[in-house]
């Protein structure tokens, strides 16, 4: 789980992110996974995936 930080910054298309603004820039899916990027994490290739509140259930 990661924590939105002012000093940690992600690589992704040639570029540096926050993790808010990496979420701005991803294209969203409507499914209980948001969106899933490959980022460039000091030289190491990390999967972030964005997810929905899991702790929110269906009521049927």
């Amino acid at each position: 789980m990661l924590k939105d930080m002012p000093n940690i910054f992600y690589g992704y298309n040639g570029r540096f992110y926050r993790l808010s603004e990496l979420y701005g820039v991803v294209t969203k899916r409507k499914s209980d996974i948001l969106a899933s990027v490959v980022v460039d994490y000091y030289g190491h290739p990390v999967r972030i995936v964005f997810v929905r509140n899991r702790a929110v259930t269906a009521r049927t």
